[in-house]
Parts: structure tokens; sequence; C-alpha cells
């Protein structure tokens, strides 16, 4: 399809033709990790999580403090075994015919049948960095190593909070290339660029970028305790303080993306995970989990709350972005099929990780080279 051996950037049709995506799945998503969920979503011995973004075909299940991921479907009739969260005893019962397995997946018991069947629920093996939870080829620990170098990052002990999951009618590159795009950020957001230090996004300050992770610390604005481009910012950043005992937080946000499409976000107290999966070119499944530091929302109960208006403030000001970018590449498209999709120069240093990336998808999808 494409005999170019270099590209200047990404052209419109990778964002619309379907044969694109299918390249995408084969090349991309298929050699790469898969986020699953977080420890927090079952905490204790006994306790599961079904998984939305799996159809709830999927559960989170802790066993003598080992968290596995297992099949939430029966191998007997094709019952989903359990809905949502919760805490079981020693097995899970099927609600259907009443077989029940251990929590290692074994079969316990299957009434009526005079011998037990040889089955168990399947098991799917789990990486675990940090709390956060992935399946895949890849060796995340090794991946993700370079952002232990700097940070004590662990969520183990957080809680989960809010758990976000619906259709986006977009690409599911855009969301990842603004949020790899520090140039916006004083021109979109008023109150994050003043919850932390502005000059750190334009100078790219502690940028890092290799083939599987790229992650900036964005450091926390030493005038912390006024925020002018933002009432919920002020209020959050107020509250910041009142639990860290005055003092500045050790960072603002420290961002990163496991590529290809998990951004993992580090906030005073807070941790946000989102992914982005392609359901058709123009259409994503996003997915997005809160957790917070459980000793400082039992401290103030309120705290979650603002700390998730803060973000989802700055969160509303990207979708506008990326509504308008859809919109503004699908005319592109239709105007010009083969053109690139934007301007072939990337500011240095605010665009660098957003020309990483269309190079690596370059490189991995068709070997070709940026020019």
């Amino acid at each position: 399809m494409h005999t170019q051996t270099t590209l200047e950037t990404l052209p419109f049709s990778w964002y619309f033709d379907p044969e694109i995506l299918e390249r995408e799945k084969q090349t991309v998503f298929s050699i790469s990790n898969t986020y699953i969920g977080a420890r927090p979503m079952a905490p204790r011995h006994g306790s599961y999580y079904t998984l939305p973004r799996f159809g709830n075909g999927k559960l989170l299940l802790n066993n003598h403090d080992e968290v596995q991921l297992f099949s939430n479907i029966c191998p007997h009739r094709g019952m989903l075994l359990a809905e949502g969260s919760g805490q079981i005893g020693k097995s899970l019962v099927c609600p259907m015919h009443r077989w029940s397995f251990g929590l290692d997946g074994q079969l316990i018991g299957a009434p009526h049948y005079p011998e037990k069947p040889c089955v168990s629920i399947k098991e799917e093996g789990l990486q675990s960095w940090n709390g956060l939870l992935f399946t895949g080829p890849r060796n995340t620990a090794e991946d993700l190593a370079p952002v232990n170098e700097s940070f004590n990052l662990d969520v183990s002990h957080y809680q989960l909070g809010y758990y976000l999951q619906e259709e986006q009618d977009l690409n599911w590159k855009i969301p990842i290339e603004v949020y790899l795009d520090n140039y916006h950020i004083p021109y979109v957001h008023p109150g994050l660029n003043l919850f932390t230090q502005p000059s750190d996004w334009m100078e790219a300050t502690g940028d890092y970028q290799d083939d599987w992770l790229v992650y900036q610390a964005v450091g926390a604005n030493p005038a912390f305790e006024k925020n002018k481009g933002s009432e919920v910012y002020q209020a959050f950043q107020n509250r910041i303080l009142q639990v860290n005992n005055g003092e500045l937080p050790p960072y603002g946000i420290v961002l990163a993306l496991y590529f290809p499409n998990t951004i993992i976000e580090w906030w005073p107290f807070m941790l946000v995970v989102t992914t982005f999966t392609p359901i058709t070119p123009e259409k994503s499944t996003m997915v997005r989990e809160y957790y917070f530091d459980a000793a400082i929302t039992a401290k103030d109960p309120g705290y979650a709350a603002l700390a998730r208006q803060a973000f989802d403030e700055s969160q509303a000001q990207d979708d506008v972005l990326h509504q308008g970018i859809q919109a503004g590449r699908k005319q592109g498209y239709l105007q010009h099929p083969d053109r690139n999709s934007g301007y072939p120069v990337y500011q240095n240093p605010t665009e660098d990780c957003v020309k990483g990336f269309h190079q690596r998808l370059m490189q991995l999808m068709y070997g070709l080279e940026m020019e």
C-alpha cells in the first residue's frame, strides 16, 4: 500500500483507512503489552473485580495476596460467573448450575455429576509494576524501569475512586498525540499551566523517550498558593497544601505513555490511568481509572473529589482539541486523502515526543523513516 521509504508526518489516511487500522493491530498492538487494571481493584484475599473494559468477561481475583487474572466465563455453559466487584469466601459459584471454582480457578464441585469434570476457568499471566497490572509479550518492569530511577510511585496501597468507560468518535492516535504535545499547554490549560512550573512544559524539562516509554516530570509551581487561571485548581492546590502540612508536593505531575496507548499520570496523592483502544478507524473505547492515596483520603474525605475536578477540567479542554482535530483531519482526508495530516516541522522541544510517537509507528508498520 505504501511504497515510500520516508514520510514527513503521518498521512491523513492513517486516521481513516480500515486497512491501516488492521496493520496497526498486526504490527503495533500485537507486540505490545495491554493494561489490565491495578492491584487496588482486588486489594485483599477473596476480593474480586470484573473488568468492564473486556465486557466483564475477565476478572481480577486476589488469592492469598496474589492478584490473578481469570476468565469470568463458566466453562460449562458460558454464563458469567460474577458481577461488579466484591468479596467471596472460598469459591466463585456459577449462578446457573452452581458449579463452583476455587480461588485458584480449579473446579471444586459440579452438582449431580457422578464424577467431577476436569475443567477450570482460564487464567492469564499478569505482570505487576508498581501496583499496575499488564499482560503481553514484553517485560513491563524493564520497559518502565527508567521511571523508577527517579520516583517511588508504587500505588499498591491506593484505592480505586472512580472508573469511567465510554466510546468516543476518535481515532485512537489523536488523544495520544495531544497528550504528548507540550506546545498547547499555555494556550489551552490556564489552570494546569499554573498548577505546574510553566517553563517545564516549554523547555520539556525531564523528558525521557525510548521505543516503549515516554515520560516527563513537571514540577509544582513555586507560587503554589495562587492560581489565577482556574478557581478549580486554586481550591485543589489549597487542599494539597493542607494535607501535605503546608509543603509543596515533590512534583506537579509525572506523565508517562507506555507505548502505544496506556497513559499513566501521577498527581499529588492521585494516579490516573487512561487507555484508548481502537474499535474502528474513527471510534475508540476510552477507559479511565482514578486511584487515591488511602491515607490522604482517610485524613480528608473530600480530597478525591477536588483532585478529580481539577483533572477533569483540563481533560475537558483536551476533549475539545480531540474533536476539533478529528473533524479537521476528516475534512482534510476527504479533500486530499494522500496528503500529510499536519505541518511536517515539529516544534523543538515541545513537540519532540509527538514526533517520536509518529516515528515509532512508521518504523513498526512499514519500516519507514521520517524525513
